[in-house]
């Protein structure tokens, strides 16, 4: 029996694949073929998902539940199920459900690499190396999954074996290749336009084409008699327009007239003849003016038209002519040619590039993790499954397929004649998928074998219902709250229709509506007899108060907007109960993920007297790459490398100085001013490994801090020097082409914002979801045009299995590649609206939403997604309103809250960089914090962080103007003069000055951590030569609260208690110069 379930977001698919699952192996009548008395061993189920993460995931899970039901059954989720009677009326106990779990998880933990949970990838490795190994071939080859290298080092072989003499037509392939990059205004660079070929390489279109291309370009005859009739067909079309641009030139002159005696003058039918005389197309006007002679002419030329006497009916005749040239079949024709024409000589260089790639990989020993579907598919083509059986040594009974819709075409002829062979002898099999989910089409997977593909696939062995007679589509939503999913059942059938009927007659269109035809989804039965909350869903479009009335906002402009509103979300978030780990920040595009992070970031550098943590979490910033500390020892290793450069040695000296300055900008302005550098020469001839000990010993005691970057660089350094000769050089150009990309992992309990690209997102859920580019083009996009591989099928352009890889572009429409064009645009709108369902699915409580003023659009046919959130919200098809007005700060708890803790790691900014994660001890700010609006507010909250950046009177104005000069402080309304004129005027005061005496030991906002583990910050604590501790806390403004002396009465009895002598303290209203004495 083959289940084919369709889970809808939040559905509950995580909890059915688990229960497939336990169900297999505690009921044995669910496995016919099973010897009679046998239980399914988990040997003999395969579950296979897309990502590792998922696997893993389901691993833990299944594992868990099993010791619930070995431990304590009715714990256990899955206890219901397992007591449902079976066909013949017998119920299983709960000592036979504690027994049979007990066997089964000592099983599987004591044979682990037998639990075959795993992605579609690693199945097809293991069953490829099986086969390897069995037929006597290589199969120790290395799986490399950069093909990005492979294809870089494929393009430069390529290109260093070019011989113009011995290989004439692929050099002229190249000519015309690079010609043709020219003319479309595309980079010049032939390496970077190679690359961007070769990437069709790793399609799986290509690979079902290559076989054939390899065919057709090995006919080199046949390939350039196929270019000359493209030619000729060309030429032919573009001499008869220029004839009848320059017959339709001679009768203007005949008749003395010019272009500007007719209706429309520039734009008249007339203003064509001039194009079509240079053999380029333009069609104004030109249907009218062939139907009626009439309208050639104002109503006052009308003479004109009797002047050109019977040259009238032969300039119809040539308009006639041009209309089935430029609109009629002669077209069509010409278009198709030009489009092959522009793309043939493409075959050729992949081909010559493929062969560059093999043999690369052949040196290396390695194969492409993109090419094991093909050899998979090649070799049990025409194949029994039974022989693959044979070969792998395993027996598989049952089979589940999680997120089918992100399977391929090859992927899924690989898996078919298993299913089959398991459906044959009676056993249960599951495919779960989502189309409105599929949003991996880009790496090869199609939605449309879920969509309608699987449905002629074993019609009779596929069941309509499940065991408990509930239909196969999980509509209950599980996840998200009652308004949220109200709207998301409204918005996306509202789009979807859009949509659909934006393509009008079109079928193709149609896909749209079926697709989404089961978006409408119900909260759960179970959870709503426990309650469901409300939930919020906001809306707002994001413009400068004085460009309101704009009907386009600029993208960096927007960019700005985003930037200054996103944090103002994520505090109003915060003081509404939200913690930082409870919200996600989504995005297309890896740029706009980092807009979102600097934003947070230069806040919180801004702010850092916010009780209100801006940590984040990005792939991109916890990247080893980008971290100082990483960088320092990658600038020291290239020095070791090349010791007599001073180029390494000065970018070498510099980033080990930058771990101890204040900013990158201090540290090369240090070294300029006093050149030095460590003392690296001792390490010159020790091994790769040992080096790297070396210098993280000679680091700065700061630095080392850094332990979770650090030791994640050992461990690469290790790794890689467990391959073939591991030395400093290969270490380099491997670290520059792969390792820099390598990243530390963050605990699952981070408390910080999730900053993260939509793709990234699939299977995760937040309580709040921002989506601050919600401006997202819901079509294809000509700017990034995708490649369509197309058959010419009609006449005379048809070859045997012939497939031309052709840019989307318009002009397709007008080609015999029509079809193919409006396929390939309704395959990027719905894969577009898929990335905006997952967006707006992963919200459990609120989903905040921010777009551009949408464009102006008269026509109708823009397709962008703000404009269609805009007519939602103000339309008849929503009515539960807009909570956008919610989001807003409220003032008086940014002076209350206090923060009661920070993330371990947090990402911060540093001129150019990122500083990512550091590893401290819980921080609370204890100094007040206020609006940023407030003037008075933000003079004070700038002085006090000037205060703290002064050590003593003698050295006031460098670290002040340093303070500004790098972005750490805020010029609220007043010059920078006049802040130091504030700091000099309160350090006039006697009893302040010897606060600031050099002779001093000053602790500038020093952690103490109190015996219940929390954290308290004193402004400054000062040391005197004499033995006095003096604890001072600033203060500004007039308000003069009893909270700050017991504040500071506070700090004097820690410090006490710490064993300080002679301990006093002081509130110093730093703008009045009143000193206020406190006691303990």
């Amino acid at each position: 029996m083959l289940f084919i379930y369709r889970a809808s977001a939040g559905s509950g698919k995580t909890f059915l694949l688990t229960r497939f699952y336990i169900e297999l192996l505690f009921k044995r009548e669910l496995t016919p073929s099973l010897e009679a008395g046998r239980d399914l061993s988990f040997s003999e189920i395969l579950a296979v998902t897309f990502t590792n993460k998922a696997t893993a995931e389901m691993k833990e899970r299944i594992v868990r539940e099993l010791k619930k039901l070995w431990e304590n059954p009715q714990a256990s989720d899955y206890y219901k199920c397992l007591k449902k009677p079976d066909s013949k009326g017998i119920v299983m106990s709960d000592e036979e459900i504690q027994n049979r779990a007990h066997g089964i998880l000592k099983g599987m933990l004591t044979d682990y690499s037998n639990v075959h949970i795993s992605t579609i990838d690693k199945f097809f490795q293991q069953v490829v190396r099986s086969f390897a190994h069995e037929l006597n071939q290589q199969s120790d080859y290395a799986v490399e999954l950069d093909t990005d290298s492979v294809l870089d080092h494929a393009v430069t072989q390529f290109l260093l074996n070019l011989d113009n003499a011995n290989d004439r037509e692929t050099f002229d392939w190249l000519l015309r290749f690079s010609n043709k990059r020219l003319q479309d205004g595309a980079k010049w660079d032939v390496h970077d336009s190679l690359f961007t070929l070769a990437k069709v390489l790793t399609t799986e279109d290509y690979r079902i084409y290559s076989e054939s291309i390899a065919k057709f370009t090995a006919d080199k005859k046949a390939m350039a008699d196929y270019a000359e009739m493209l030619n000729q067909i060309v030429q032919q079309w573009t001499s008869d327009l220029r004839r009848i641009g320059k017959s339709c030139t001679r009768i203007l002159s005949d008749c003395d007239l010019t272009v500007d005696d007719f209706s429309y003058k520039a734009t008249s039918f007339a203003s064509n003849f001039a194009f079509w005389t240079a053999g380029k197309e333009k069609n104004s006007r030109l249907t009218d003016a062939a139907d009626d002679p009439t309208k050639w002419f104002p109503k006052k030329d009308q003479h004109k038209l009797a002047q050109m006497g019977s040259r009238v009916a032969e300039m119809q005749g040539l308009l006639q002519e041009a209309i089935n040239l430029l609109d009629g079949e002669r077209n069509t024709e010409y278009v198709s040619a030009k489009l092959l024409q522009a793309n043939i000589y493409q075959l050729g260089l992949l081909e010559k590039l493929e062969k560059a790639a093999d043999k690369y990989c052949a040196e290396q020993g390695i194969k492409l993790l993109n090419n094991t579907t093909q050899m998979l598919n090649a070799l049990v083509s025409g194949q029994s499954s039974p022989f693959v059986y044979e070969k792998t040594g395993t027996r598989i009974a049952s089979y589940m397929i999680d997120e089918f819709q992100d399977t391929s075409g090859m992927q899924w002829q690989n898996f078919a004649p298993l299913l089959s062979d398991s459906l044959g002898n009676g056993n249960r099999n599951l495919i779960v998928g989502d189309v409105k989910q599929s949003i991996y089409r880009f790496r090869g997977s199609n939605w449309e074998l879920l969509h309608s593909h699987i449905n002629n696939f074993e019609r009779q062995k596929q069941q309509k219902k499940d065991d408990d007679g509930n239909d196969l589509q999980l509509l209950d939503n599980w996840r998200s709250d009652r308004k949220i999913i109200e709207f998301n059942n409204a918005f996306f059938k509202y789009l979807s229709e859009t949509l659909c009927a934006m393509g009008g007659d079109n079928p193709e269109y149609e896909k749209i509506r079926e697709v989404y035809a089961d978006v409408a989804q119900k909260i759960a039965v179970e959870r709503e007899a426990k309650g469901v909350q409300t939930g919020r869903v906001a809306f707002e479009i994001l413009s400068d108060d004085e460009d309101e009335a704009s009907d386009k906002t600029k993208k960096t402009d927007y960019n700005a907007l985003v930037a200054k509103r996103l944090p103002e979300i994520v505090v109003a978030l915060q003081q509404q109960g939200r913690r930082p780990k409870d919200i996600i920040v989504l995005c297309r595009t890896n740029s706009e993920c980092g807009i979102c992070a600097a934003a947070l970031m230069d806040y919180a550098a801004k702010h850092p007297d916010s009780p209100y943590p801006m940590a984040i979490i990005t792939e991109e910033a916890l990247q080893l790459g980008r971290h100082p500390v990483v960088r320092a020892l990658v600038a020291a290793l290239e020095f070791l490398h090349d010791p007599k450069s001073d180029h390494r040695a000065a970018v070498a000296a510099i980033c080990w100085r930058s771990l101890s300055s204040a900013s990158m900008s201090d540290a090369i302005a240090g070294h300029f001013a006093a050149p030095s550098m460590p003392d690296f020469t001792s390490l010159l001839n020790l091994p790769l490994y040992e080096t790297v000990e070396r210098l993280i010993a000679m680091l700065p005691d700061s630095a080392r801090d850094q332990s979770n970057f650090i030791q994640a660089f050992c461990d690469v350094v290790l790794d890689f020097c467990t391959s073939d000769a591991p030395s400093l050089d290969r270490f380099l150009t491997w670290w520059h082409e792969k390792g820099f990309k390598c990243s530390v992992t963050t605990p699952t309990e981070q408390d910080a914002i999730s900053i993260m690209t939509i793709h990234k997102s699939k299977g995760l859920a937040g309580d709040a979801v921002i989506v601050p580019f919600a401006d997202i083009l819901l079509d294809i996009d000509l700017q990034k045009p995708p490649t369509i591989w197309c058959r010419p099928n009609a006449e005379p352009f048809c070859r045997e299995n012939l497939a031309i890889p052709i840019k989307a572009n318009l002009k397709m429409q007008k080609s015999i590649f029509a079809d193919d064009f409006a396929a390939e645009r309704v395959r990027n709108i719905i894969d577009s609206l898929n990335n905006v369902y997952v967006a707006f699915t992963r919200a459990r409580h609120e989903l905040i939403l921010l777009a551009p003023t949408p464009p102006a659009d008269s026509k109708g046919t823009s397709m962008k997604l703000e404009k269609f959130l805009n007519n939602f919200f103000n339309g008849d098809a929503w009515t539960g309103g807009n909570d956008a007005a919610s989001l807003v700060i409220d003032e008086r708890m940014l002076a209350d809250r206090q923060a009661s803790d920070t993330t371990d790691i947090a990402a911060t900014a540093n001129d150019s960089h990122f500083i990512c994660p550091e590893v401290h001890l819980p921080v609370i700010k204890q100094t007040t914090y206020v609006a940023p609006s407030d003037s008075a507010a933000a003079r004070g909250t700038t002085l006090h962080a000037a205060f703290s950046a002064i050590i003593d009177r003698d050295h006031v104005d460098e670290p002040i103007t340093r303070m500004f000069e790098s972005g750490k402080a805020q010029l609220q309304g007043f010059t920078l003069d006049e802040v130091l004129q504030h700091i000099h005027n309160a350090l006039s005061c006697d009893e302040a000055r010897t606060w600031f005496d050099p002779q001093n030991r000053t602790l500038n906002e020093q952690d103490i951590i109190t015996q219940s583990t929390h954290t308290q910050r004193p402004d400054r604590i000062v040391l005197t030569p004499d033995g006095r501790t003096i604890v001072i806390d600033y203060k500004t403004g007039e308000e003069r609260n009893t909270r700050y002396r017991k504040q500071v009465g506070h700090y004097v009895k820690l410090l006490r208690e710490m064993g300080f002598p002679q301990v006093e303290g002081h509130i110093w209203y730093v703008e009045s110069g009143e000193i206020v004495p406190v006691t303990a």
